[in-house]
């Protein structure tokens, strides 16, 4: 038997999870289990077929992977783990309705690449808000409070005194690099998840 704290009683302790999970049963699990079935389905066509250009594959990926996050995992420890809730099923679909945004829409982000439209930043801030949601139920707070952190340096560091400072940056030029293109949420990361890490994990 291993000693506490021993290399072999690190091996034999359970794995902690992060993030509270529900326990679901019946037709909320079944659920569940449709919107996963569905998002291995699209994740097999785009690696036979890759019907799609990259951002709009990229964009989905993420887009299933917000909505099985509100569907697995609760607002916090002290809500009902048995069922999901009607709140949880509405930021599930909308996280991949806002998803869809960059098939829809795919050739007038293109016309009007580098000049956002309102509805643009729009969709793009509804997009970010959701997603440090769904991190924060997943990984806990600390990750989404140090990316907020830095989003708040961007927005208003030009203020600060000194080496501290920086040139300006407008609110569409920060959600235009988080959203609109491939080097804020659907950069490289995102690629290789949407195209290779998912393909080992289903299989």
């Amino acid at each position: 038997m291993a000693t506490p704290g021993s290399p072999a009683a690190a091996i034999e302790e359970p794995f902690d999870e992060t993030g509270v999970k529900r326990e679901l049963a019946g037709r909320a699990a079944k659920a569940l289990a449709a919107v996963a079935l569905a998002f291995s389905s699209y994740q097999l066509v785009i690696a036979a077929f890759a019907p799609l250009s990259s951002l709009p594959t990229r964009s989905i990926h993420v887009g299933f992977l917000m909505a099985l996050a509100f569907l697995i995992h609760p607002v916090s420890g002290r809500a009902d783990r048995r069922s999901i809730a009607w709140y949880d099923a509405a930021l599930a679909a909308a996280a991949f309705a806002l998803a869809l945004y960059h098939l829809v829409f795919e050739a007038a982000l293109i016309a009007r690449s580098g000049d956002p439209s309102p509805l643009d930043l729009a969709v793009g801030t509804a997009t970010v808000v959701l997603l440090f949601e769904a991190a924060r139920r997943v990984l806990g707070t600390a990750l989404p409070l140090i990316c907020g952190a830095f989003l708040l340096y961007g927005l208003f560091g030009e203020y600060l005194p000194g080496f501290l400072g920086h040139r300006p940056y407008g609110y569409d030029q920060i959600v235009g690099q988080l959203y609109l293109g491939t080097e804020g949420i659907y950069g490289i990361p995102t690629l290789v998840s949407a195209t290779y890490i998912f393909l080992f994990i289903l299989f």
